[in-house]
């Protein structure tokens, strides 16, 4: 069974869970025997919300390597179980039940209990549900891609279009080629359409507006809006705005939007359907062999797809925006339960290597072997917490500083093992602890920096970035390298102490020194990538 369909069935269980009290309790209990059944079903009913956290429990430590987003989800959705209070309830619904004589008092109390019951489910669920979102946030993160590199073809092959209309001398010849064009970019505007009844079904229902039909045939912006029939329809909408403010004292709504209120931007499938008909109209312009007007209808429809793909572009930053908080916030809480655990280990190991070198017998190696067992757990949330970079993709020096990090931690969960809580081992856990903290700083300027970009763009004061910015900006990064290259100075100074005052061979540090090197190259990787915009 794939994980999909697991989860799906831990989010059916919840259901389940809120159906079922209703169910049983919709007729209060007047006999014994229905009391009797309603302890039993509602015996049954605790039993599986018991399995079910067990089974969350399982799932989160099964997908915390290969899908740590979703193991989260699920691991604070056991925190919010163990803090609640379901099982209590469950136990003093049965007990009540199980009274000789039931009370008023008693079918209320049991009333309370289960609607108590409910609402700690129905927030359960909501939990469960934002990983739904996540997935939902990044399939629409793909079909605005799609949108966009379809826009963006429609506008060169209408430039195209357009320069052969200035170019040759029969119009007519392109017709085909316009009607194509005209063809696709209906297509696109009914795909989008469809996309957009899909994620809300509401938003295919149209509201009688006669007047909004006429202005979306003759928009603002066409430029054939210039003719006589054009020109009379003004006058007598200008006619009529002056009545009415002789009649009402008052400035007309129209009147408001011309004294300075900022038009209202067309939505990305309007203005498609806005090129659509501004094709449609360069069309009927180049079979009468009317070349200028056809170029101005043609210059339209490119000026209506470029405001769809600034808006899409717009939406899709937005859609990557907050998948940057998301991944931010999930990374920080991650890098902050590893540093307290690496900090406890630390603790511990300075503690244990305090041993006098006599008394440290079989007692000493056990006790030095279960801080190696720590270390190779806290190994692991490491790990999950790669796959995370990985699945993001646009920051280098993060995930190398993490992979440092593990390959650190390796190392110390090596000499721990053998063992070896002496200077070197707790140096090495000195450098972890220091990389966290590093790392933690790094996300958390760049949660301040994503909270300040979003204050100054809300304020019109900032300017629009690109529709896919980085988790994290170039400065971050750099400095993150510069980290990294001074922890690899620092570790190659003492390979070389502990060499020259004879606590180690170079023999025996000659794996860690290969090491060492290995990291030097990958630095000089990620430095170059970084200065080529390979991350982009």
């Amino acid at each position: 069974m794939c994980k999909e369909q697991i989860y799906f069935r831990l989010l059916l269980r919840v259901v389940i869970l809120l159906i079922v009290p209703h169910v049983l309790f919709a007729d209060s209990p007047t006999t014994e025997e229905q009391a009797d059944r309603l302890i039993v079903e509602q015996t049954k009913v605790a039993d599986q919300y018991e399995r079910f956290k067990k089974n969350i429990t399982d799932l989160a430590d099964f997908l915390r390597e290969t899908d740590p987003e979703r193991a989260d989800v699920l691991e604070k959705a056991v925190e919010q179980m163990n803090r609640g209070d379901a099982v209590e309830r469950f136990t003093q619904v049965v007990e009540l039940l199980g009274q000789d004589a039931i009370l008023i008092s008693d079918v209320d109390e049991i009333l309370s209990s289960q609607n108590a019951l409910e609402t700690e489910l129905q927030s359960l669920l909501a939990l469960l549900l934002t990983e739904n979102r996540q997935s939902q946030s990044q399939s629409e993160k793909q079909k605005i891609a799609r949108y966009l590199k379809e826009i963006g073809r429609l506008i060169r092959m209408q430039k195209a279009v357009q320069a052969e209309t200035e170019r040759v001398g029969r119009t007519e010849d392109l017709v085909p080629r316009q009607a194509k064009l005209e063809k696709q970019a209906k297509s696109l505007a009914e795909k989008m359409q469809a996309g957009q009844q899909a994620k809300d079904p509401s938003a295919g229902k149209k509201k009688p507006e006669s007047s909004t039909e006429s202005e979306s045939e003759n928009p603002p912006d066409d430029p054939a809006s210039g003719d006589e029939k054009s020109k009379q329809s003004g006058k007598k909408q200008s006619g009529k705005k002056q009545s009415d403010k002789k009649q009402s004292g008052k400035p007309s709504s129209s009147d408001a939007r011309d004294a300075g209120a900022p038009p209202e931007k067309p939505s990305p499938q309007q203005a498609i359907e806005q090129a659509r008909k501004q094709m449609r109209a360069a069309i009927e312009d180049l079979q009468q062999a009317q070349k200028e007007n056809a170029k101005e209808k043609q210059s339209a429809a490119i000026t209506a797809l470029e405001k769809a793909k600034a808006e899409l572009a717009k939406i899709l930053r937005q859609l990557r925006e907050e998948e940057i908080e998301r991944v931010l916030a999930l990374l920080e809480a991650r890098f902050r339960k590893i540093l307290r655990l690496q900090k406890r280990v630390y603790e511990e190991t300075v503690t244990l290597d305090q041993t006098l070198e006599k008394e440290r017998d079989r007692s000493f190696e056990i006790e030095a072997s279960r801080l190696s067992e720590k270390q190779s757990k806290i190994v692991g949330l490491v790990d999950a917490t790669l796959v995370l970079f990985k699945n993001e993709g646009s920051a280098v020096a993060l995930p190398e500083a993490s992979l440092q990090l593990r390959e650190d931690m390796e190392l110390v969960m090596v000499r721990l093992d053998r063992a070896d809580t002496g200077t070197l081992t707790q140096q090495i856990m000195e450098d972890i602890l220091e990389s966290l903290e590093e790392i933690i700083g790094a996300i958390e300027q760049s949660q301040q920096d994503q909270e300040q970009r979003k204050k100054a763009e809300a304020s019109g004061q900032g300017q629009v970035g690109n529709s896919d910015p980085p988790l994290v900006d170039m400065l971050a990064e750099l400095k993150m390298i510069r980290s990294l290259q001074s922890r690899v100075n620092r570790r190659t100074a003492r390979y070389q102490e502990v060499v020259l005052t004879g606590r180690s061979s170079r023999e025996n540090l000659l794996p860690e020194l290969k090491k060492l090197s290995m990291r030097q190259a990958r630095i000089e990787k990620i430095a170059r990538d970084i200065v080529l915009e390979n991350n982009r």
